[in-house]
């Protein structure tokens, strides 16, 4: 009976003295290993047009401090409804928002992010200060809304989850 009562109160003790962190979309996340820094990438949402039945949106992105901010790796675009994210046609990235190459158009796991969820993942990131521009063409009619970016900067295993200005439903 004592070891009971023991192996009880060790059980309540243990249990009370675990953390739980609690995910809290209002602020930044850190997901992958701290680094010293925390790259404040500006995420910006360029335009959202709505034709034959058609959503295109624009995002620009600037690494404001190129001179102490690392560059941007790459970024995955995490949608607030999967089935928006299901309704991409395509997607495409470059330096000029003219002038886009294209990118894989897939929602999905990103294999080897440091984001285990679905997203939208482009492999083109900042090259100092120069601002990168990323336009999705997504199947129906959405409106402004909340989306999360999940940067990664060319510092090994720095990622970081954020609110950023996107799509929703009308």
């Amino acid at each position: 009976m004592k070891h009971l009562l023991l192996f009880l109160g060790l059980g309540v003790i243990a249990l009370t003295s675990c953390k739980k962190t609690q995910v809290d979309d209002n602020q930044d996340q850190r997901i992958g290993f701290p680094t010293n820094i925390i790259p404040e990438y500006n995420i910006t949402l360029e335009r959202i047009t709505n034709l034959n039945n058609q959503t295109t949106v624009l995002w620009k992105i600037v690494n404001p401090k190129p001179s102490t901010t690392p560059d941007l790796k790459g970024w995955s675009l995490v949608l607030s409804d999967e089935t928006i994210g299901n309704n991409i046609i395509e997607a495409y990235h470059g330096t000029d928002p003219k002038n886009l190459s294209q990118s894989p158009a897939s929602y999905k796991a990103v294999p080897g992010s440091c984001y285990t969820g679905k997203a939208l993942s482009f492999n083109f990131g900042t090259n100092g200060g120069t601002p990168s521009y990323y336009l999705v063409v997504f199947k129906g009619n959405y409106g402004q809304g909340i989306s999360f970016a999940v940067t990664e900067s060319t510092v090994k295993d720095d990622c970081t989850k954020r609110k950023i200005p996107g799509i929703g439903d009308f």
